[in-house]
């Protein structure tokens, strides 16, 4: 039989297992008094109460009788107020039951204490205002839609701006700190143009939906217009045409209810279709529309350039932009605490020596080809000038066997030739355009003392004269024949053979250049021109020719070679004599 049970709370099990040993030893103690013969039990114990332990839950355990003097506190042991004694027992839920008439009582291991825990420290930057802080929480793609706009007609979203009242404010992101565009981020170099699949079908799709009376070209005589005729002119078979499969009375019915819509400021009341816009039944031309003036008005302020005059040319505009870079310029050294340096060339600039010619012509050794062209630039010069001595032309053969010669004894001929198209020959090549030619020739025999002198002759085109032609050929006969002459080049000069692929075979020293004028005329300009090549004037011979009705003056210039000449030295060549 099960009572009210009793629980001892856990700061008093200490004392309650102090009470169990003192029992132990007073039981202990009556047991060998019994022994000796003494009272083994006191009054109370005859009365049937004590204190029953056990170790097992079903209560087997023997009886502890508390000694007499053993002090009990109604807190310690409450069950001694029952109304009735019983035995108390211990189970697996109860402490202490009340059984056979007594109180019994059972103890077991007090349990252990739990752990305190240590309360949470929080984080010194984040002071813990009245409780843990607010975990922040974001949004989700699903919640991020856009706010519809209060004119929702056109499906719009409202945008916040921090602007603040620029209306420059979009643009001015796009621009760095000098006003310069920004330029595009690099991921955007990947990016492809965008190109229309389907442009090609909607140029079709339009071209279909039109009539074939577009197409038609109009045709008026010019006396039609005046200069005081401003009207437009549509012609009368346009009325038959038909736009997306509609007559054109019926489109312009439409039209406004299509996208996109007609433009708000356009009133069709005020601007009727063409064909009610006629003047008469049989014209063509209808009331043009009034076009305003669309010259800049320099009068209104918007118009103004505030760094320089709206109406200025491209070279007044032009300065004033460099001006402004230069005074930023200026500025920014004035910044860095520098003084704007000029600069000062330590030396002069050196003069560009370069020939360029004015003609498109390059130049190149002679070649077989040539003959004819070289052959019609001399017999000019002998049929209509002073400049050559003969009075008869000289055939192909002559020219051809004169330029066999110069070749077969080392010397350089040279030729200038023009660009372009050049009629093809009687067997399929091309004759290139003979401009101008300059050679070298013996001055005597190469047995002689005199083998190491030779004439130069130079003639150019009559059409390339002043072209800088003559300049250049002397230029590159000169780099051949002198080793110390320091050509100026800015020409283009060619050499597909193995004819003066390292120049003359011959030693040149001297070089004659025979020049023919007219008496009393002027020879300075001459002798200027022949002086930038080093040649210089080294004997006249006044009334030396006629012909054409002229007396001939003859002059000679002379260049000098760097070459070293032994004057005890023979010539290697000899010619047989009869």
């Amino acid at each position: 039989m099960s009572g009210p049970t009793a629980s001892i709370p856990p700061h008093l099990r200490r004392k309650a297992a102090a009470a169990a040993a003192a029992l132990t030893v007073a039981q202990s103690k009556a047991e060998s008094s019994a022994t000796n013969g003494s009272t083994a039990t006191s009054d109370k114990s005859k009365t049937g109460q004590g204190i029953k332990l056990h170790s097992s839950p079903n209560g087997a355990g023997q009886v502890l009788t508390p000694p007499p003097s053993l002090p009990t506190t109604p807190r310690e042991l409450e069950f001694e107020k029952a109304p009735a004694p019983q035995t108390v027992t211990k189970n697996a839920q109860n402490f202490g039951q009340i059984e056979d008439g007594g109180w019994t009582a059972s103890w077991d291991t007090p349990k252990p204490e739990p752990t305190p825990v240590a309360p949470k420290k929080g984080n010194p930057r984040w002071p813990r205002i009245g409780g843990a802080p607010r975990k922040t929480v974001w949004p989700k793609n699903s919640e991020m839609r856009a706010l519809p706009s209060e004119s929702s007609s056109d499906g719009g979203v409202k945008c916040r701006s921090n602007s603040d009242g620029d209306p420059d404010y979009d643009v001015k992101k796009l621009m760095d700190w000098n006003g310069d565009w920004l330029p595009p981020p690099e991921q955007w170099s990947a990016r492809k143009g965008h190109t229309s699949r389907h442009f090609g079908q909607g140029i079709e799709v339009w071209i279909n939906d039109h009539g074939d009376e577009c197409d038609k070209e109009i045709t008026y005589d010019a006396t039609t217009f005046s200069d005081d005729l401003c009207k437009e002119l549509v012609p009368r078979y346009w009325l038959h045409t038909m736009v997306e499969q509609k007559p054109l009375g019926e489109f312009w019915k439409c039209m406004p209810s299509q996208t996109p819509y007609a433009l708000s400021d356009v009133d069709m009341s005020e601007y009727p279709p063409f064909w009610e816009r006629y003047e008469d039944e049989s014209s063509c031309f209808i009331d043009g529309h009034e076009v305003p003036d669309a010259r800049v008005d320099p009068g209104d302020i918007e118009n103004h350039d505030p760094h320089g005059d709206l109406l200025a040319s491209a070279d007044v505009r032009v300065k004033a932009i460099l001006e402004v870079r230069e005074g930023k310029r200026r500025r920014t050294l004035m910044k860095q605490r520098r003084p704007p340096k000029e600069f000062k060339p330590a030396m002069p600039a050196m003069e560009d020596r370069r020939i360029q010619p004015k003609s498109n012509v390059y130049f190149r050794p002679v070649q077989p080809t040539d003959v004819e062209g070289i052959a019609a630039i001399y017999n000019h010069y002998v049929d209509h000038t002073i400049y050559a001595n003969e009075f008869e032309g000289r055939s192909t053969s002559q020219i051809s066997s004169r330029i066999d010669e110069v070749i077969s004894n080392g010397l350089p001929y040279l030729v200038a030739i023009a660009r372009g198209n050049q009629p093809r020959g009687p067997k399929g090549y091309v004759s290139e355009k003979i401009v101008g030619y300059i050679n070298l020739d013996d001055h005597c025999d190469q047995s002689s003392m005199f083998r190491f002198t030779f004439e130069l002759e130079l003639y150019v085109h009559p059409g390339y004269l002043s072209q800088n032609i003559a300049s250049c050929l002397l230029d590159r006969l000169l780099e051949m024949a002198n080793t110390g002459y320091n050509a100026c080049g800015g020409y283009e000069y060619r050499n597909d053979s193995q004819y003066l692929k390292t120049g003359p075979s011959r030693v040149i020293k001297t070089i004659l250049l025979p020049v023919l004028k007219e008496q009393g005329e002027d020879i300075e300009k001459t002798s200027a021109f022949l002086k930038k090549f080093n040649f210089h004037l080294a004997g006249h011979v006044k009334q030396m020719g006629f012909k054409l009705g002229k007396v001939v003056d003859a002059y000679t210039y002379r260049h000098t070679t760097t070459e070293a000449i032994d004057p005890n030295s023979r010539p290697t060549v000899s010619l047989e004599r009869d």
